[in-house]
């Protein structure tokens, strides 16, 4: 009963922030999809393979009108430790409008001594799958149970403050929705890690959108590459 109340307060809460069209993204004719996976594109660059996988989101489908989930799955062979920022990660439309992947949680403090916002719940036993996966030093509160990177991860605050108000007026995200989220941190070579990004919702007037995914390793912040899956909106 508590689940079907909190769906219930969920799809009101949404309905009372003004309810927009859903738009579906499927994998574009050019796009190499993955047998067996409905909604699901890959492409490898440089060693990474990743695969982004549309219309799959586990939890209440309201958030579907507000965000745009996609579970993302990656394969590090490159031979170097990948740096997972959410900056590094985008839909681009056809004209050029970027729907950003949106950052879960707050940052507070300066931009020498950034600290995550107070009152959120520790995600102890996440949904998202990890091996050779650390989480950036400020996430380390929150993920009690994953190491934190000891190297140096570099916090954007311009990023911060500007998509982390997108959530202002939402009943969002929700506790699942911290749950299934991949956090900021670094994947080592040869580790494996799936889970949710959460971008700016999509619009269904938009024709096609590129996943983007821009690869960085982690000890020098040298960019070694771009993934591009692109997909249909409809």
């Amino acid at each position: 009963m508590k689940q079907l109340n909190w769906i219930l307060s969920l799809g009101m809460g949404l309905l009372a922030a003004g309810c927009t069209p859903m738009a579906d993204l499927t994998p574009a004719p050019a796009a190499n999809e993955v047998a067996r996976l409905q909604e699901a594109a890959i492409d490898r660059v440089n060693g990474v393979r990743l695969i982004a996988q549309a219309n799959e989101w586990p939890g209440p489908q309201p958030i579907r009108e507000e965000v745009t989930p996609v579970r993302v799955v990656i394969d590090n062979l490159s031979g170097m430790p990948l740096r997972l920022r959410y900056s590094d990660f985008a839909l681009v439309a056809t004209d050029g409008m970027r729907y950003t992947a949106l950052p879960p949680y707050r940052i507070e403090g300066s931009v020498l001594e950034p600290v995550l916002a107070g009152g959120y719940t520790p995600v102890a036993d996440p949904d998202f799958v990890y091996d050779g996966f650390t989480v950036a030093p400020l996430y380390g509160p929150v993920y009690p149970t994953l190491g934190a990177y000891p190297g140096t991860f570099a916090y954007d605050p311009f990023y911060y403050d500007t998509y982390g108000t997108y959530w202002a007026t939402l009943p969002l995200p929700t506790a699942a929705m911290r749950a299934w989220a991949l956090p900021e941190g670094v994947l080592d070579a040869g580790g494996h890690l799936e889970g949710f990004l959460y971008f700016e919702r999509v619009p269904e007037e938009q024709r096609r959108v590129t996943f983007r995914a821009d690869l960085v390793d982690a000890q020098d912040n040298r960019a070694f590459g771009e993934v591009r899956i692109p997909f249909v909106v409809e």
